[in-house]
């Protein structure tokens, strides 16, 4: 966490996350409209994200 207010920089965008706004997964910290599948571009949840390899999915991908 920065010292002179500001919060983590997000996963995705590189953008400041605040509190609020913050997801975090992997070690990493995202905003909620950034935490997105890495192959269909849908948004995630706690309940929807898988790691392989260090590329974040989701999990119970239907189609």
């Amino acid at each position: 966490m920065p010292v002179w207010g500001g919060g983590n920089k997000c996963g995705a965008c590189g953008r400041t996350v605040y509190h609020t706004e913050e997801v975090q997964c992997d070690s990493r910290s995202f905003h909620r409209c950034c935490f997105l599948c890495m192959v269909c571009r849908k948004n995630l949840d706690s309940t929807t994200v898988t790691l392989m390899l260090g590329k974040i999915e989701g999990g119970r991908r239907k189609g």
